[in-house]
């Protein structure tokens, strides 16, 4: 069963030349194929909203299905 990484963007446009596309572009090629990154793009990025981008990952949660959650270091 494939394992699905859920990569939230941070703000600013993450298709731009120093956007975050790059890591989750990163993290797709070395994943092994037992996973599969999910990063949606955040609208109006350059305008982060906190409960905005909470209902958006609250909604994308669900699809997802049985969940492992780690954080960042």
């Amino acid at each position: 069963m494939l394992a699905t990484v859920l990569f939230v963007q941070g703000a600013g446009d993450m298709h731009h030349p120093e956007g975050s596309i790059h890591l989750a572009r990163w993290l797709e090629r070395e994943l092994s194929d037992d996973f599969r990154v999910l990063a949606p793009e955040m609208p109006d990025a350059e305008n982060p909203g906190y409960e905005r981008d909470v209902a958006l990952t609250a909604t994308t949660l669900p699809r997802l299905g049985r969940l492992t959650l780690r954080r960042a270091r």
